[in-house]
């Protein structure tokens, strides 16, 4: 494939990557609770050190990698509405596409290896990125989060690896890099692996030599610099200890994207139909595979088989891994070193196709048009099962004390429900205290005991989930304490009418 023709794909790919992306409506997943807390964050002017929004996770302290996620997205969100987070959502998983293809390309040496990684990283990662499979619905809800934010920052760290033996700018860049990611999304460590495993390839091929090479010396300094720069955050050092030990709180048992990988999820064949392509290229492929490179998708692989979300991270190591070895099969034996680079012609080609195909693709969005028009909040921007007329409800009609919530309801209540609205769960599981969350879930399966439980956080107000809630919103419509005040197709919202039993 020569470089006009590559070009011209590479375009299209991200034409298509962005604008198929920007049309999706939005998820109602952990988003607008970061958007709740940065404007909460640029309100006060700085990061709380205890949960600021929710009054039952009082004390709780506010552990939050995502801090300045919020704080952008809480300006863009007020500046364009949803419309203007449905175009960044695109441009995103776009830019990621890209930049996993730019590194399968410089190792692939080949075009169509980068064209082959982007695509095969989309297919792997399809149900971290999107909601349903894209035979129920092709256009199916984005998951836009901080964590989207992450993957990026990952996937250009791919791109600028193997670590040269001069690093150049990489001496700043990366620490400023890694400063920022930490502020981003708790995923950072991430990238501190793909650099030790990097690191690790180039000394395992000079084997007892390794510590006399300057460059193994200045992969090590390297890497302890952005490790320092990790440091930059409102948890200082400790942020190291938070992020290792995040999984191991209680309430994520409860959270499915938490849980182990399945047969009954698409994403578990996905990923061993993926392992599998990977595992016989390699071993095939006269392309030698380092160890960094096998011992991290090994770990990243059996990550993702305890935790689903794990299958996101895995998805792009694994694409470039996969699309370089196949390219190895179509090359001649390896040249000289140095003269592998890319002429200066076909760097020109890369770059004006990445130009052309973001601005092609963001042109042709419909969040573009939207904004364009002064419309931030078009029809369709949000997820079926996003509480939006009911939230809209209770702004009209304030709760006057504890609301009890649908899970999937709280993080859009802190964003766009009314001032100093006292909701009982989110979907930041970590800060919010074991006993409220069991009790939330006793509450939601109306367990026995669950009006007493009501009582116990006097709670006035119930926002019921119809598809997740149908026991609860039955024994509560059966109830004299409580009395039906709204319902559409997503919510079923009650009143306290009876006053509250006595200790």
């Amino acid at each position: 494939m020569n470089s006009r023709v590559a070009a011209v794909v590479v375009a299209g790919l991200l034409a298509a990557t962005l604008a198929t992306t920007a049309a999706r409506p939005l998820y109602h997943s952990d988003v607008w609770a970061h958007l709740a807390y940065g404007r909460q964050v640029r309100a006060a002017g700085e990061v709380p050190a205890t949960e600021p929004l929710m009054p039952l996770c009082e004390g709780v302290p506010f552990v939050n990698f995502a801090w300045l996620a919020g704080v952008a997205g809480s300006l863009l969100y007020d500046a364009a509405g949803p419309e203007g987070l449905r175009l960044a959502g695109g441009l995103l998983v776009a830019i990621t596409v890209g930049l996993f293809g730019v590194a399968a390309r410089k190792r692939g040496r080949v075009a169509w290896a980068g064209i082959l990684a982007g695509t095969a990283f989309l297919a792997i990662a399809w149900f971290q990125l999107f909601a349903f499979a894209p035979w129920v619905d092709p256009l199916g809800p984005q998951i836009l989060r901080p964590q989207t934010i992450g993957v990026a920052l990952f996937a250009g760290l791919t791109a600028v690896t193997p670590i040269p033996r001069r690093p150049g700018w990489r001496w700043l860049g990366l620490p400023i890099v890694f400063a920022l990611w930490t502020n981003l999304h708790g995923s950072w460590p991430i990238g501190l692996v793909w650099l030790a495993a990097d690191w690790l390839d180039r000394a395992g091929r000079l084997r007892g030599a390794a510590w006399r090479s300057d460059r193994v010396r200045r992969g090590a300094g390297l890497i302890a610099l952005c490790a320092a720069a990790c440091c930059l955050n409102p948890l200082g050092p400790g942020a190291f200890v938070e992020a290792l030990t995040f999984g191991r709180h209680p309430n994520l048992e409860d959270v499915i994207e938490w849980g182990p990988l399945t047969w009954a999820m698409n994403q578990t064949w996905v990923f061993v139909v993926a392992a599998a392509l990977t595992a016989i290229a390699a071993l095939l492929s006269p392309r030698r595979i380092g160890w960094g490179e096998a011992l991290l998708l090994v770990t990243f692989g059996l990550a993702a088989c305890r935790t689903s979300r794990w299958l996101l991270w895995w998805a792009g190591p694994a694409a470039i891994s996969l699309a370089a070895h196949l390219s190895a099969f179509s090359q001649r034996p390896r040249p000289a070193a140095g003269s592998a680079a890319r002429p200066a012609h076909e760097r020109r080609w890369w770059i004006g196709a990445w130009a052309v195909g973001l601005v092609i693709g963001t042109a042709a969005s419909v969040p573009t048009w939207r904004i364009a028009a002064g419309q931030y909040a078009g029809a369709g921007c949000l997820a079926h099962g996003t509480p939006v007329r009911a939230t809209a409800y209770l702004r009209e009609h304030p709760p006057a004390g504890q609301v009890f919530n649908a899970h999937a309801f709280g993080d859009f209540l802190l964003l766009a429900g009314p001032p100093n609205v006292r909701i009982f769960v989110g979907s930041h599981a970590h800060l919010t205290p074991p006993t409220v969350w069991n009790d939330a879930l006793a509450i939601s399966r109306a367990d026995p005991g669950w009006k007493a439980k009501l009582d116990r956080y006097d709670a006035t107000t119930l926002m019921l989930s119809v598809q997740d809630q149908r026991r609860l919103i039955s024994e509560a419509s059966a109830s004299p304490r409580w009395r039906e005040v709204y319902r559409d197709g997503t919510a079923v919202i009650f009143d306290r009418v009876q006053p509250m039993a006595g200790p």
